[in-house]
């Protein structure tokens, strides 16, 4: 059993990290349009922007 679930893994796992790679763009990503909670009590942010580049947030803000 051991033998077959290393072998499993040893097939699956390359194929899941290339296929995470490429779903990653080279171009910046924006969410437009939506309600931006900053998980305080503060007024929410209607109409609001978030934007990625390389999967991480890098600007927030009104529209």
């Amino acid at each position: 059993m051991r033998v077959r679930v290393l072998f499993f893994i040893a097939l699956v796992l390359p194929q899941w990290i290339l296929a995470q790679a490429s779903l990653r763009p080279d171009v910046p990503i924006a969410i437009v349009g939506g309600m931006l909670l900053d998980g305080y009590e503060t007024e929410p942010v209607h109409d609001s922007v978030v934007v990625f580049e390389d999967g991480i947030i890098t600007a927030v803000g009104e529209r």
